[in-house]
Formats: C-alpha cells, sequence, structure tokens
C-alpha cells in the first residue's frame, strides 16, 4: 500500500490526476474500502464534485475525526474549483472554527474568502492570525497579506511585509496535492 500511495504522490506531482486516481481506485480495491481523503484533491481537479464533497463528508463525520481538518478544507477547495465565493466563504469559516485556527493554511484559505467578499480587515487579522498557526503552509500568509496591502494601497505596510517575508524561513516539505 505504501508504494502505491508514493506512486499516487508522484502522478500528484506530475499533475497527471487520471492515473493518480487510478491508483487510488486500485487501493480502494485490493483492501476493500472505499476512497480515501488522499484523493479528494485529484478529484476536485477532474471536477468530480460530488465524489470529493461525499469522501469529506464521510471524514467529517467519522468516529475517530483524524482527517476532519484534512475535510472541512477540502469543502473550501471544491467551492473555489466551483467559483462559489460565498460557499467558499462559509465553508472556510467552518474549516477555520473547526480546527481553531491552529492551520496556516486553513487560516489563509479563511483569508482569501474574505477578500474575495471584499472584508479587508478580516482577512488582514486572518493573515496575522495564520503567521503564528502552525507550520502547514509552503507559502507565507505574510506574503498575502502583502498582496492584500497592495490591493488595498497601503504600499508602506506592503513593503514592510515584504521585508518580514524575506527573513522568514519556510522549511521545505513535500505537499500532497
Amino acid at each position: 500500500q505504501r508504494m502505491m500511495k508514493d506512486l499516487s504522490r508522484i502522478y500528484a506531482e506530475l499533475d497527471n490526476r487520471d492515473e493518480e486516481i487510478r491508483v487510488h481506485e486500485r487501493i480502494a480495491e485490493l483492501y476493500q474500502t472505499g476512497l480515501s481523503i488522499d484523493a479528494t484533491w485529484a478529484l476536485i481537479k477532474l471536477g468530480r464534485f460530488d465524489e470529493a464533497r461525499e469522501i469529506s463528508e464521510q471524514a467529517i463525520h467519522a468516529p475517530d475525526n483524524f482527517y476532519a481538518s484534512q475535510a472541512y478544507n477540502n469543502l473550501t477547495a471544491i467551492e473555489d474549483a466551483k467559483h462559489s465565493h460565498l460557499a467558499a466563504y462559509h465553508a472556510s469559516q467552518k474549516a477555520y472554527d473547526f480546527s481553531a485556527g491552529k492551520s496556516c493554511v486553513i487560516g489563509t484559505n479563511y483569508a482569501r474568502s474574505c477578500c474575495l467578499l471584499l472584508e479587508y480587515d478580516k482577512a488582514s487579522e486572518l493573515y496575522l492570525k495564520a503567521r503564528n498557526a502552525q507550520r502547514d503552509c509552503v507559502i507565507s500568509p505574510i506574503r498575502e497579506l502583502a498582496r492584500l496591502y497592495i490591493l488595498d494601497a497601503a504600499w508602506q505596510r506592503a513593503i514592510s511585509a515584504m521585508e518580514q517575508v524575506q527573513k522568514q524561513y519556510i522549511e521545505k516539505q513535500l505537499v500532497s496535492q
């Protein structure tokens, strides 16, 4: 199973979502399970939103809820991919509440949803909180904050934020998408 999961990650890195899903389906067939939460990103990229939503909802309501944060974040990604900004906002709000603001990724996604609804003050606050959250971001939330300052024509704040980003070290990590 480990080798097959590694193979699915390789296909993900190559952005070959069809093959990635085939590997996940083969794992599910061999172990007589449904598709795992790991398959949802590929399903989203392939536009198979209902399947991705079903897997995510199952993970949220699972007794151990080990993957619930990821599942809540997937619901945000589904709505983003469908360009349903208000639904993405609500989904990201639920994800943020569930994670208690401890995930940089979820906080940053929530802030982006706020930006799309022109809630810049709230987005700014969320980016700043995400900076101090779990180190699960691949891009600094302060970099995103700098972009927000540019949109808001707050030039000095944007320059200051970018100076902070240049000083900040982000640990390289393999991220499954």
